[in-house]
């Protein structure tokens, strides 16, 4: 079998300090934040409004939580890159949905440059003569009785389509563009590790108008990228994102299906594949381009549709919560994932505690000028660079604020799906301004910089 050797994209000496920076930033945040919790308990609720000093204090707890999860999330580990294998069996199934005959062109005309040997399905929602003449041009099989999401297509493909026998299976969407090597370098994890179940590959965002993939620095997602996912592959409990992945098919046998339609869909079968001892990594090269949300409401709706899967993977039999076969990495990576969700929500409860405040001088906490220094100075100091120093180089501090209000509108339309209340809409369903435009909020990072100072001149009035 002929092999290439690839570069090792994180050398153990560099593992090695990532590895002490993680430990001494853990150790400092748990020591600042005790001592904080500390002195917010002892020392700072007495002569404050008792309704808004336990607010304060139940949203200083759960920004504690917040930094907790994310610190969990980006714990380094040992991300060694295996050599590709080129002696591949692979079979490519590509999810249309709904997408139009250009998106799908992309994919097939830069698969034809993917060297494997299997066969390749598409799959839609609808057998239009372009799609299935765009098909048969590219020598490739479309069948139209797709499910209502991508992941129940896929599915259905596997399920039930006899000429698919191929150990490994390549999933792509309509408009992902692979790269030429993707199937020999995915599959060289899936030969490395027997226990491998999925690899979710590193994506490049293509979009020029997206905020994500303007900015080499910035944005939340580029830290998710840089940090969190090959930290979690590293361990064996990246998420399954779906699309953009390679599946062995002896681990989506014996774990069931779920119900059509159900968002939480990859998230339960990854939990039934934990159970049962497979493993999900993440290849940290970029082994597929992707278009990124370019608008408003395609962004919104992305970071609704992730919102509502989280919560309601949260809620199901196969969730943290309730799975009582799941291992411990799993189940904590799962609860941080889940508890990242909710932080544009406690920076509203900040805001709102601080409107009140100026509002009707009623003061959230009664604390001196020592106190403040001494016990919350640290914490507050530590909690601002922890993000930064571990996210790659993709965030800086001001960027996470503007992340967070960014993310709101997505995370509250989640929220209201997974509650079943009505729903949400924050953007005309035809917004076609860029993400940019909602993304780069400086002026929302200044209010609170304003809201902050307005607060301590109000104190020093009482």
């Amino acid at each position: 079998m002929a092999t290439a050797t690839n570069t090792d994209t994180n050398p153990p000496r560099r593992i090695a300090g990532a590895t002490r920076q993680w430990r001494v930033l853990t150790v400092s945040l748990v020591a600042t934040a005790a001592v904080f919790t500390w002195w917010r308990l002892t020392s700072t609720l007495r002569g404050a409004d008792p309704a808004l000093s336990v607010l304060l204090l139940a949203t200083d707890a759960w920004g504690v939580l917040l930094l907790g999860a994310w610190l969990l999330r980006v714990r380094p580990g040992p991300r060694h890159v295996p050599a590709s294998s080129f002696d591949v069996r692979a079979d490519v199934v590509i999810t249309a949905g709904a997408a139009s005959v250009d998106a799908l062109e992309r994919t097939l005309v830069a698969l034809r440059s993917v060297r494997f040997d299997g066969e390749v399905a598409v799959i839609g929602r609808e057998a239009t003569g372009e799609l299935v003449d765009l098909c048969a041009a590219h020598e490739v099989r479309y069948r139209g009785d797709g499910g209502p999401s991508a992941t129940d297509s896929f599915l259905r493909v596997i399920d039930d389509d006899p000429r698919l026998a191929a150990p490994l299976v390549l999933w792509l969407d309509a408009g992902q563009v692979p790269r030429a090597d993707i199937i020999p370098a995915a599959s060289a994890w899936f030969h490395a590790d027997a226990r491998v179940a999925t690899i979710q590959a590193g994506e490049r965002l293509l979009s020029p108008d997206s905020y994500a993939s303007m900015h080499r620095v910035g944005d939340e997602a580029s830290a998710e990228m840089r940090t969190i996912l090959p930290a979690l592959g590293a361990r064996g409990v990246a998420p399954w994102a779906g699309a953009g992945s390679m599946v062995r098919r002896t681990a989506l046998e014996g774990i069931g299906r779920v119900a059509e339609g159900d968002p939480s869909a990859l998230e339960r079968l990854t939990s039934r594949m934990q159970q049962r001892g497979w493993r999900t990594g993440h290849d940290p090269r970029a082994l597929i381009g992707v278009l990124a949300p370019g608008t408003l409401t395609e962004y919104l709706g992305y970071r609704r549709r992730r919102t509502l899967a989280a919560f309601r993977f949260a809620a199901s039999s196969d969730g943290p919560l309730r799975a009582r076969r799941l291992p411990g990495a799993w189940r904590r990576a799962s609860l941080a994932s889940i508890i990242s969700c909710t932080a544009s929500l406690r920076a509203v409860a900040m805001v709102a505690i601080l409107t009140t405040t100026l509002v009707t001088g009623r003061l959230p906490l009664a604390a001196s000028v020592t106190g403040f220094v001494l016990c919350a100075l640290p914490y507050l100091f530590v909690g601002t660079i922890v993000r930064p120093l571990t996210s790659g180089g993709a965030l800086n501090p001001g960027e996470w604020t503007r992340g967070t209000w960014r993310n709101l509108a997505g995370d509250l339309a989640g929220w209201a799906a997974a509650l079943r209340l009505r729903p949400v809409r924050f953007v005309r369903r035809d917004d076609r301004r860029g993400v940019r435009s909602f993304g780069q909020l400086r002026a929302l990072t200044a209010l609170v910089v304003v809201l902050d100072v307005a607060l301590l001149l109000r104190a020093s009035t009482l």
